[in-house]
């Protein structure tokens, strides 16, 4: 998804701003948090998320209570959410604007919350906060902050089908981000610039430019963002006519959802994958399907909650 690339990806999560030479507690736990959400370990950061938001509420830090809300709407994001992420972004906003604090933290709200807008299927209210978070970025010259919200607009001009525009913006955007050694923002310009091809038929262009952004995203070592890219490889492969590396990259990606603790997300992979090596009479990818389904189905198991006992029966009078 790519506007979870946005959020996750090139942001940083909203990562909080050093403003004291000590962190504070909440600042803490939102930096274990976004540690653990780069590496997938979605309850951890949702942990760390929660107790930063506890610490912020006792001592009445709103920024920090910001950074904290913000946070869990980009974990929201990961876990395909929109609706949850808008809601919590929208609460990062209203305490950033309380605080009468005008930062960076403030503009990376705003890219979120156009990100899980445009993820719920508003583009017209995302781009409102795409361009606002271009003004206030400018206006406080924070460039990398700035160019996020620019891929953003370029998302919004994908969604909308005007896949020139689309490209131009995130070209220009990922020059910038590249220029400045700002590689998770590149990443996720490259994904639009990918899907963007992908759309006008362009298909060799937007399997480079896929790839580019999985090799990147690769060495961040940013789980969520690897799968999605090579989700987008898979549609690429399959509109190439290649069903078998179709069904080797779903099943590449199933294994990541399995590990992510996204269970129905893998399933679903499998599922797609199985079709496609059916398509392609390949016996070995399908055993390997086969090997990552039963790896599925034990995850499952492990992740059911345990059944009650059943209770013995009365003892005759």
């Amino acid at each position: 998804m790519l506007v979870a690339l946005l959020t996750c990806g090139a942001l940083g999560c909203g990562s909080p701003p050093a403003r004291a030479p000590e962190p504070t507690s909440a600042e803490r736990f939102n930096a274990e948090g976004l540690r653990r959400l780069e590496r997938g370990e979605l309850d951890g950061a949702v942990e760390m998320f929660r107790a930063a938001l506890r610490e912020a509420e006792l001592v009445d830090d709103l920024i920090g209570q910001a950074e904290a809300w913000n946070n869990l709407g980009a974990v929201a994001m990961v876990q395909d959410a929109p609706e949850r992420a808008w809601s919590n972004h929208t609460n990062a906003l209203r305490l950033y604007r309380l605080a009468e604090v005008r930062d960076l933290g403030e503009v990376e709200t705003l890219t979120n919350l156009g990100s899980a807008l445009l993820a719920s299927g508003r583009p017209e209210e995302a781009r409102t906060q795409f361009e606002e978070a271009v003004e206030l970025g400018e206006t406080l010259k924070g460039a990398e902050a700035v160019t996020v919200a620019r891929v953003g607009l370029a998302a919004v001009a994908l969604q909308a089908g005007d896949f020139t525009e689309a490209s131009q913006q995130a070209a220009a955007a990922g020059k910038s981000a590249r220029r400045r050694g700002d590689v998770a923002t590149l990443a996720a310009a490259l994904a639009v610039q990918g899907a963007a091809a992908e759309a006008m038929g362009e298909l060799r262009r937007a399997r480079a430019l896929f790839n580019e952004a999985l090799e990147i995203d690769r060495k961040r070592e940013v789980p969520h963002a690897v799968r999605d890219h090579l989700r987008a490889l898979a549609r690429v492969a399959q509109r190439q006519n290649d069903e078998q590396e179709a069904a080797a990259l779903l099943t590449r990606c199933a294994r990541i959802s399995r590990w992510l603790g996204q269970l129905d997300a893998a399933e679903s992979e499998l599922r797609r994958a199985s079709e496609a090596a059916a398509a392609a009479s390949s016996r070995q990818i399908d055993d390997a399907i086969q090997l990552e389904r039963r790896l599925l189905e034990v995850a499952r198991d492990q992740a059911a909650p345990p059944q009650p006992a059943s209770p013995l029966p009365a003892e005759e009078p």
